[in-house]
């Protein structure tokens, strides 16, 4: 599974970077989902998550914690609100299915619409949405860049036993609370730390399977009793202050308080066990099991291990445009300068090296055709390596400025290069399918899929582009 540490990482750096890219890139899947925006946010604020509880882990040995966190905080929090109106139908209809028939869905109805309503106005404007998507999938894109230069410094060990440390420090303030005065703010409060906690069992749930596995069931089934009783309370506040007859209300609200109390006795019970240890003992025990999983021999090292960029071929479908005017620059969320060479080109591929920002390399064999769909195949590798590669590369060496737009909710990777056309800007888009519609944007011009002229190897001179109107640029 991508959520949790193996024994094949070489190191727990090469851990959190592998597993802060699985769920980084399947954040960026999930929220192109665009036919169901709303259970995309509910998806990729689950993402974010579980990347915060992995962050919250390593923080201990993790350079520049607080702007990761804070990366993937904010990049959720322009999602809230459409989740949070979806939350109070869902507390509703999950209350009249754990209600039975003691609940009046007949009499309930007005009540319901009215929260339908509250749903439907928080999803008016579309475009908004759409735009705070996009925003999400840029700044995601962003951080899975960045993964690559993640560190974690200290004894691994030490580190992951002192971050459940100081999160069950803090899950036990906040228990303390709730326990002398239960409010919706303290719940969630309280439901925080222990989602932080699921996600780090579930990252350690290898050091001891059985036992982690069990003790993660338990975690997961308060986390949902702490989840339902907000909801309940919120949904009751929300009620209590909806434009309705007190009659229509007071049934439901009636129900909701006596769910939330149940709810509330089931989660004072889990978290009696589940937070029965001091976190000192469970932090010293988190440390000893760490180091026996380490001292375990690995079969085969490579058996689990994730590359750093695909080892097989993915096919990659992208469409051409020039770009029109410079309404995009204010636009962009990013941006970064590649360097770009040509070790090799055949009629049937390509071979290249780039070094991005002067610290970053990877080399790409790429499939030949100036065409919509291409298979692409990238490594990263050092960046002295890259350096003397570069040295050896063919033809004009590309050098650019990439910039991150995005549009709706698609992401758009606008070029501006200084060599060797200085001046000429492109923009690229990738699609999940040959026939997916592309994002509207008026400086997106015209379409230059398909015509060698503007592909980088015919640019670099490693292919003529008469040549390459017969054979394919690549």
């Amino acid at each position: 599974m991508s959520f949790q540490f193996k024994p094949t990482d070489a190191t727990l750096q090469d851990a959190v970077r592998r597993v802060a890219r699985s769920q980084i890139r399947r954040a960026l899947e999930e929220a192109a989902a665009t036919s169901d925006l709303a259970t995309a946010v509910h998806r990729v604020r689950r993402r974010t998550k579980k990347l915060r509880g992995l962050v919250r882990l390593v923080r201990p040995g993790l350079a520049d914690y607080g702007d990761k966190n804070a990366t993937f905080r904010d990049a959720a929090r322009r999602l809230s609100t459409v989740r949070d109106a979806a939350v109070l139908l869902e507390a509703f209809d999950g209350l009249a299915d754990a209600c039975g028939p003691r609940f009046d869905r007949a009499a309930a109805a007005t009540v319901r619409n009215v929260l339908v309503d509250r749903r439907r106005e928080a999803h008016a404007d579309a475009s908004d949405l759409a735009d705070a998507m996009a925003d999400f999938r840029a700044t995601m894109a962003g951080a899975l860049d960045d993964v690559r230069e993640w560190t974690v410094k200290g004894k691994e060990a030490a580190t992951v036993a002192e971050g459940v440390e100081a999160i069950l420090r803090r899950a036990a303030d906040d228990l303390a609370a709730v326990r002398k005065k239960p409010s919706a703010d303290r719940l969630h409060d309280l439901r925080k730390q222990v989602k932080y906690y699921h996600a780090h069992i579930r990252l350690l749930r290898d050091l001891w399977p059985g036992p982690m596995s069990a003790l993660a069931d338990e975690v997961e089934a308060l986390t949902d009793r702490l989840g339902e009783e907000r909801d309940l309370s919120l949904l009751v506040a929300a009620l209590k202050d909806a434009p309705l007859a007190a009659d229509l209300v007071a049934p439901v609200v009636t129900l909701a308080e006596e769910r939330r109390a149940a709810l509330h006795a089931e989660a004072m019970m889990l978290a009696a066990r589940v937070f029965a240890d001091d976190p000192k003992v469970v932090a010293r025990r988190i440390e000893a099991l760490w180091k026996a999983w380490r001292r375990q021999p690995v079969d085969d090292p490579a058996a689990d291990a994730e590359p750093e960029t695909p080892s097989t071929g993915e096919l990659e479908i992208e469409r051409k445009f020039l770009v029109a005017g410079d309404d995009w620059r204010a636009a962009a969320k990013s941006s970064a300068e590649i360097e770009q060479g040509y070790i090799a080109v055949t009629g049937r591929v390509s071979v290249r090296v780039r070094i991005k920002n002067g610290k970053e390399a990877t080399m790409t064999v790429k499939s030949s055709g100036a065409t919509l769909s291409r298979t692409e195949i990238e490594y990263r590798i050092p960046l002295a390596k890259a350096e003397a590669l570069m040295a050896m590369a063919e033809g004009t060496t590309i050098r650019k400025r990439r910039f991150i737009v995005p549009v709706g909710a698609a992401t758009v990777e606008v070029d501006e290069f200084a060599s060797p056309e200085p001046g000429l800007v492109l923009a690229e888009v990738e699609l999940p399918r040959p026939d997916a519609p592309v994002p509207y944007a008026a400086w997106l011009g015209r379409e230059v899929t398909g015509n060698p002229r503007y592909y980088n190897a015919a640019m670099a001179g490693v292919v003529p582009a008469a040549a390459a109107e017969e054979e394919g640029a690549p």
